[in-house]
This record gives structure tokens, C-alpha cells and sequence, in this order.
């Protein structure tokens, strides 16, 4: 499609229901024109007020409850302190994130006894890839 004709369709012909047609098209721009799916699904979502306010209400009502009851976190307004953490070194914490990794795929074999990680529910496996690949500073 040309400059011009992109322009248009931009600007006069898309039809929206929701965000999804220029936050992908802006987010493929950004990206030199080429991006995966799950790339553009975090862009997406990361334009969603609406999926933002959702995930906000659950941390307040019910994994921050439990948390705090625990004695893991702390709130204070919007913002959670996870107690303890800046007692940790390099090495504990990265020990810490692979007990969660190892959480998160222990609850997926109770999910999927077969423990076959291609039926793995989606959720798990992008939660435990994540923390594989999360890098840890304990330096504020």
C-alpha cells in the first residue's frame, strides 16, 4: 500500500470499534514494519485501559490482599513493597525468581498431568518463561 493511500485509509476510511487497526499499525511503524503476534498483542494491551483497570482491580482484591496478610508486601496507596527486598543479594533473588518459575510449572503439571508443556495453559507458560528470562537487579 502507498504512503497515500495509507494516509487515507488512516484517515478516512478505517472503521473502529476499538484501538486495535492504528496502535498496530503505529506499533509496526516503531518496529521497522515488522513485529510477531505476541509483540503486537503486549502493544495492544499496553493501550487498553480497560484490560489495565481489570488486572489493577485483581491486584488489590485479591493478590495484594493475600500478600499483604502474609507479610510478603506492604501497600501504600498504589504502590506495593515487597517486604524483605532490599535484604536480598544478586544470587537470592535470582533464587527466588526460579522457586516462582518452578511454582508456575509444578501448578501447570497439576493442570496438565501428562506434564506434556505443549498443552500447557498459555498463561503458565508465558508467566514462567518471563521470570526465566527476567534479568534481577537488587540496586535501587
Amino acid at each position: 500500500m502507498s504512503f497515500q493511500d495509507l494516509k487515507r485509509f488512516l484517515s478516512d476510511e478505517m472503521r473502529m470499534s476499538h484501538i486495535y487497526q492504528p496502535v498496530m499499525i503505529a506499533a509496526l511503524i516503531r518496529h521497522g514494519g515488522r513485529m510477531s503476534t505476541s509483540a503486537i498483542a503486549k502493544e495492544l494491551l499496553s493501550h487498553d485501559e480497560s484490560q489495565l483497570e481489570y488486572y489493577q482491580r485483581v491486584i488489590r482484591g485479591m493478590v495484594g490482599q493475600v500478600l499483604q496478610r502474609r507479610g510478603v508486601v506492604k501497600r501504600e496507596g498504589a504502590v506495593y513493597q515487597f517486604l524483605g527486598y532490599d535484604t536480598l543479594d544478586d544470587s537470592q533473588a535470582k533464587e527466588l525468581l526460579s522457586v516462582c518459575r518452578d511454582t508456575l510449572l509444578r501448578m501447570s503439571r497439576s493442570i496438565v498431568p501428562s506434564g506434556n508443556v505443549q498443552a500447557l495453559p498459555r498463561a503458565l507458560a508465558v508467566a514462567a518463561e518471563s521470570i526465566s528470562s527476567a534479568s534481577v537487579s537488587t540496586t535501587p
